[in-house]
């Protein structure tokens, strides 16, 4: 391509790469969430196997996509801006990008792989050179990019364009490395050489480089799929997931499907809550946080460590909670709220946190007393504590 890229396009390409991968992200977690991993799924020894696997798989790329937003975030304040942590509500049609598959949340099965293949597809693939199936085509005439990849690709082409020493007005000593943000691949920009290292490791682990595509996400995605279709072959009642209902959403929006079932409603707020917490953390270890100061690494450790430690467990227990009265399950909302971004002021923010997360903690024992859940909540207000010593710093 040879468009002329300015700084503000850049800080739009590199917007657009921060939704797109926060969106997947979540996309990928609420289809891993669905999935069968305990006793009571009523799976054989080996079918328990395979499904583990799988949401091993997903919640590894999921991992990954969180790594491509702070590598975003990174890119983005080096060159002078501030981290963008904004995506759209889901469910969105496929035109609010420039991508063949619409933007929602589903639970695990062969369309939702296929939908995972379509977003991760490179524009030209050697795994399968009859691959056509979900071509990336656009009649729009101003539509700059086809794919993930061809996004970055005008990244990259943009950084390369500039003056290097008018480019980066970011300060390099607050780009945050994998010792903070525990992300072992994550790039200190500093330079162009450093920033395009940065797009080409998010390249290659999205949709993969022409001569090795078996290890990146779409990749991965194309092995799930196949493996898939064995199982289904084999017996086509074989069902991995819970019968979680697509988008769940407790207020009523175009596309979504209303979660009426008063417990499961209140579960579902409490994930949003922390959801939006761990991005708040997150925010300002990557805005204002600086990596001299003890409070950036308690802030990113408790950002990521609350997915796995409490996001995780709740997710997978609302795909197995009622969403209403009939067979349907409910899931996480992924509902990005209206929220104000944490004080640039260590001590201010710190208080925030510690504030917010004794609110959640009175309402999650408030959760423990009610009759009308499925599920036992009764490990919550203890890691809402965990999270709180976390943050603390002496």
């Amino acid at each position: 391509m040879s468009v002329r890229i300015t700084r503000n396009q850049i800080f739009s390409l590199l917007s657009e790469a921060c939704e797109f991968e926060h969106s997947l992200a979540c996309a990928y977690l609420y289809s891993a969430f669905s999935l069968k991993q305990g006793p009571d799924g009523k799976l054989d020894w080996r079918e328990q196997q395979i499904v583990r696997y799988w949401a091993g798989q997903i919640y590894f790329v999921a991992s990954q996509e969180m790594l491509h937003l702070a590598q975003a975030w990174n890119l983005l304040t080096a060159i002078g801006g501030t981290p963008y942590f904004m995506r759209p509500a889901f469910p969105q049609p496929k035109g609010y990008w420039p991508l063949p598959a619409a933007l929602t949340l589903q639970r695990f099965s062969l369309p939702t792989v296929e939908r995972f293949l379509q977003w991760e597809a490179p524009i030209e693939s050697t795994l399968r050179k009859d691959f056509t199936r979900w071509e990336h085509e656009t009649t729009e005439p101003d539509v700059l990019f086809r794919s993930v990849g061809q996004l970055y690709d005008l990244i990259a082409e943009g950084i390369e364009a500039m003056p290097e020493g008018d480019l980066f007005l970011g300060d390099p000593t607050l780009q945050i490395g994998p010792e903070f943000a525990d992300f072992p691949d994550l790039v200190r920009v500093t330079d162009k050489a450093s920033a395009i290292e940065a797009v080409r490791r998010v390249q290659h682990q999205g949709e993969g480089i022409k001569t090795d595509r078996e290890d990146s996400h779409f990749g991965i995605f194309y092995q799930m799929h196949g493996e898939l279709q064995e199982m289904l072959r084999a017996d086509p009642s074989f069902e991995p997931a819970y019968p979680a209902i697509d988008n769940p959403t407790t207020r009523l929006r175009p596309g979504a499907n209303l979660v009426t079932n008063p417990g499961t409603r209140e579960v579902m707020v409490m994930f949003n809550d922390i959801y939006v917490l761990a991005m708040r953390l997150l925010g300002w270890v990557f805005g204002p946080g600086s990596p001299a100061h003890a409070q950036t690494a308690a802030f990113a450790k408790a950002g990521i460590g609350v997915m796995p430690v409490i996001l995780k467990p709740l997710g997978e227990m609302l795909a197995r909670m009622p969403s209403a009265d009939g067979q349907a399950t409910a899931g996480a909302a992924f509902a990005l709220q209206r929220h104000v971004p944490l004080a640039s002021d260590p001590g201010v923010a710190l208080r925030l946190v510690l504030e917010r997360i004794d609110e959640l903690k009175s309402v999650a024992e408030q959760l423990q007393q009610r009759a009308d859940l499925s599920e036992d909540l009764n490990w919550l207000p203890g890691r809402l504590g965990w999270l709180q010593q976390l943050i603390r710093v002496s």
